[in-house]
């Protein structure tokens, strides 16, 4: 725990201002290999603020600032931290922290059993729940602060006063030490903790110790054979391993379905993904390295055709199809966009020439709230 209270003449029902943060984001998203894993770290984190946020509000009839949050609702994207005043007696700011953080550590940890529970691993060695947990505990970093409010006036002061402390504990870069066995392979996509879940197929370095892994059996699209999954990865991979959620080929298999829509290579298009079962097409099979004999077999893909070259000639018709409807050629390139919003920091904190008088910031940060909840939906 990491927090920061300010216990400053206290008196009965005393109202403070409450900010509370889950990290590391960046191992939450943007540490991903899959698009799924992207889309699964955003959804968890999400749902760790949600559960923050109806502790203090059950438990301590918080009033919630930021985010908007409608009431009865449970939105899809949620931002790492929300700010709340609650009206608390002398002492209660400690135990309400301290409670809100232990809930979000209990969710997930719920997320990482139910995680486990659909891994259904065909060799597990015999600490591999030790360790896995192990690492579960140790991921997130939580800070929470507090700042006493002495009037209706005080919110501008309170407000900037809380999230210079909040800067203040997470510059004190708390850590937990690594165990001294924190020495096997590490995980594929962070690189920073042992890899504890591995495909069965995957052939183990030497040095890797048995009996704290786990091995699941063929599933290229959740695990590939190799892969080695630290916890939180493999939390990602497996909380919901039946919600699809398209990867980047698929995305451009999608875009080519419309371009050939009612035109020759659609005909073609369809004869080649005919090729494959549903369960295994992809839209990574419109590229040829994606079709070689290797990748077939280490990812362990069945096809309807009689030989693997014969998916070749396939998609080789195909791009020749096309080529004749003066498509445009599948490409292996792409790029993204990315935004976000100038100035957020100093204008929530008031520094803009219209909030400079107290009594406008708190309304504002009430209406900038509701206007991002139905963008951040969209």
């Amino acid at each position: 725990m990491k927090n920061f209270w300010q216990n400053r003449n206290i008196s009965n029902n005393m109202k403070y201002l409450f900010l509370f943060t889950i990290g590391p984001v960046q191992s939450f998203i943007a540490q991903a290999r899959k698009t799924m894993d992207l889309k699964a770290g955003s959804d968890m984190l999400s749902k760790l603020t949600l559960t923050g946020i109806q502790t203090a509000r059950d438990h301590f009839g918080a009033e919630l600032i930021f985010p908007y949050l409608p009431e009865g609702e449970e939105p899809d994207s949620m931002p790492n931290k929300f700010l709340a005043e609650v009206n608390l007696e002398p002492g209660q700011a400690q135990s309400m922290g301290q409670k809100v953080e232990d809930e979000v550590r209990e969710a997930f940890k719920l997320m990482a059993k139910r995680a486990l529970k659909n891994m259904k691993p065909q060799k597990v060695g015999s600490v591999f729940q030790e360790k896995f947990f192990e690492q579960v505990e140790a991921h997130l970093e939580v800070y929470w602060v507090f700042e006493k409010l002495e009037n209706e006036q005080d919110y501008r002061r309170g407000y900037q006063q809380i999230e210079q402390n909040l800067g203040a504990v997470k510059n004190l870069r708390a850590f937990h030490q690594l165990p001294a066995d924190e020495n096997g392979r590490k995980c594929s996509v962070s690189g920073e903790r042992d890899a504890l879940v591995f495909n069965e197929r995957f052939k183990l370095p030497a040095f890797v110790t048995t009996n704290n892994i786990a091995q699941i059996s063929k599933n290229p699209v959740i695990i590939g054979s190799g892969e080695g999954l630290s916890a939180v990865v493999a939390i990602k991979r497996f909380l919901n391993p039946n919600e699809k959620f398209p990867s980047i080929a698929e995305v451009t298999a999608k875009a080519l379905e419309r371009e050939m829509s009612g035109r020759i290579t659609e005909t073609a298009y369809q004869c080649y993904k005919n090729c494959f079962s549903a369960e295994d097409w992809d839209g990574q099979f419109l590229f040829e390295e994606n079709v070689t004999d290797r990748f077939l077999e280490k990812n362990e893909i069945v096809h309807k055709c009689s030989s693997n070259n014969v998916i070749r000639e396939q998609l080789k018709k195909l791009k020749q199809k096309a080529k004749e409807d003066q498509l445009p050629s599948i490409s292996s390139y792409y790029a993204l966009l990315t935004f976000d919003g100038d100035r957020m920091g100093a204008t929530w904190a008031g520094d803009e020439d219209y909030l400079r008088e107290d009594a406008v910031l708190k309304p504002f940060h009430n209406a900038l709230s509701d206007r991002l909840y139905p963008f951040a939906q969209k």
